[in-house]
C-alpha cells in the first residue's frame, strides 16, 4: 500500500524511530543548549519529529526520485526529511554541519542507515543538487 501524502512509509517510520531511539540526547544536550539539556530533550524530542516528519512528508510530494538533495546546518530535526529521501526516494543526501559533537552523535546514530554527516562547510560540497 502506498503511502499518504501526509504520512511517511512504514519502512521510513521504523528507521526513524531507530535513529532517534539511538541518539545520545546527553551527548547532543550541550549542543542544542546551554542548561538543562536532559528537560529540553524530553520537551522537544516528540515535537521535533513530529515536525521533521511533517516537513519530510512534504519534501515527499515536492521532490522527484533519484535526485541529489544538499542539507547545510541539518540536525535532529532534519533526521526525518533525511530519512525519507533516502529510503522512500533513493535520493543522495548530503547534510552538513559544523558542529563536531553533533556530527558524531548523528553518525553514530545513523549506521544503520546509508546516510553519512559531513563535518565541514557546505561550500566544501561540489556535486551537483536538486533545486526546489
Amino acid at each position: 500500500m502506498m503511502a499518504s501524502r501526509t504520512k511517511l512509509g512504514p519502512a521510513t517510520r521504523r528507521l526513524v524511530a531507530q535513529v532517534y531511539g539511538s541518539l545520545d540526547y546527553d551527548g547532543l544536550g550541550p549542543v542544542y543548549c546551554y542548561e538543562g539539556g536532559d528537560e529540553f530533550w524530553r520537551a522537544k524530542r516528540g515535537p521535533c519529529d513530529r515536525l521533521g516528519s511533517r516537513v519530510a512528508a512534504a519534501l515527499r510530494g515536492k521532490l522527484g526520485r533519484g535526485g541529489r538533495s544538499l542539507y547545510i546546518g541539518a540536525g535532529v530535526a532534519e533526521l526525518p526529511a533525511l530519512i525519507m529521501e533516502t529510503v522512500e526516494l533513493r535520493r543522495m543526501v548530503e547534510p552538513y554541519n559544523l558542529r563536531s559533537a553533533e556530527v558524531a552523535a548523528l553518525n553514530h546514530a545513523c549506521h544503520s542507515v546509508p546516510l553519512t554527516f559531513h563535518l565541514a562547510d557546505a561550500a566544501n560540497a561540489r556535486s551537483r543538487f536538486d533545486h526546489l
